[in-house]
């Protein structure tokens, strides 16, 4: 799932977020999804629907992140 906001519209979405669309299986193994935000859009927080999230990410322009790494509670997200 994917939630994001701005600084001045905290209602962008509703929590948890919209699903994401599969993209493909890249050679690694890794899946990947993407999804359309609006450009006003200033942080995003993926989760997966229930208690494991990310932190706040701040976002800008055509920004791609990948979840690197997960335990119970916490994804941890980098730059792709």
């Amino acid at each position: 799932m994917c939630y994001y906001w701005a600084d001045n519209n905290t209602y962008m979405s509703s929590w948890p977020g919209a699903s994401m669309t599969y993209s493909y299986t890249d050679n690694s193994g890794d899946t990947v999804y993407t999804i359309k935000i609006p450009s006003t859009a200033q942080y995003i927080i993926f989760n997966n629907g229930g208690s494991t999230q990310t932190v706040d990410i701040p976002i800008s322009g055509d920004t791609k992140f990948y979840i690197s790494n997960t335990d119970s509670y916490l994804y941890s997200v980098s730059k792709w």
